[in-house]
């Protein structure tokens, strides 16, 4: 189930609301996780939690985003991705599988069944009824129940 997770989880993009998706582990830029994406001898700074750390009064925090990443991401978070700027408001997650955003158990198992590992995530489940075991992602990712018994 974990495997199934950890597929499912990159296909969630973040609209940045407030900044609190994880500044490395989620994807809010658009690119995936910056985790992923930055070089292998590039140090990430573990002090930056969410993406509300790198941003004051509504704008990037300029020094802070060029000294924690490579320039060329640096740049295209800076010109490209809109800061956070609706306090109070949790980031709202994307299910980029369907147009509507809307996850769907039909599109997670049609994604994981076309990377061909399908058997082995169907044993992880443990059965056919497997929509009850998306509960993860209704406490993770705010989604409705209801969403996932389709």
């Amino acid at each position: 189930m974990l495997k199934a997770k950890d597929l499912i989880d990159h296909q969630i993009w973040w609209q940045l609301r407030m900044g609190s998706s994880l500044f490395w582990f989620d994807n809010w830029s658009g690119l995936g996780p910056l985790y992923f994406i930055v070089p292998s001898e590039f140090q990430c700074n573990e002090a930056i939690e969410n993406v509300s750390d790198v941003v004051t009064d509504g704008r990037w925090h300029v020094p802070a985003i060029r000294n924690n990443l490579p320039k060329d991401l640096a740049e295209y978070i800076l010109t490209e991705v809109k800061p956070p700027a609706k306090p109070g408001e949790i980031d709202k997650p994307w299910w980029m599988l369907e147009t509507n955003g809307e996850f769907s158990v039909k599109s997670a198992w049609e994604f994981i069944r076309s990377r061909g590992e399908k058997k082995e995530v169907y044993k992880k489940f443990g059965s056919r009824d497997c929509h009850s075991r998306y509960h993860f992602l209704c406490g993770e990712y705010g989604i409705s129940k209801s969403l996932l018994m389709m």
